[in-house]
């Protein structure tokens, strides 16, 4: 089973995990079958990196692990969808 926790942020993530662990957990292991992942948005062009920074904090408060996009120095965008159109563009 697949869930899509979009619509995270720095402010509700706890919360969410929470309803997404309750509403999923079959009664055994809480844990079996589940890797919680944090994505970040890379805003290495903003001071302090705020995307990176709230998914940091919320990989380290729920155990999840964290993604961060990767962009060459030169190219425009912060996110998955960002990075996933940059490749899409570049063939």
């Amino acid at each position: 089973m697949t869930t899509n926790g979009k619509g995270r942020n720095g402010g509700n993530r706890a919360t969410q995990n929470t309803a997404l662990d309750a509403r999923h957990n079959t009664g055994t292991d809480p844990l079996k079958g589940w890797v919680s992942l944090a994505c970040a948005d890379n805003d290495r062009k903003t001071e302090g990196n705020p995307g990176l920074t709230a998914a940091t904090a919320a990989a380290k408060e729920t155990g999840a692990r964290l993604a961060v996009p990767e962009f060459p120095e030169d190219a425009i965008g912060s996110d998955f969808n960002d990075l996933a159109n940059l490749r899409r563009a570049a063939g």
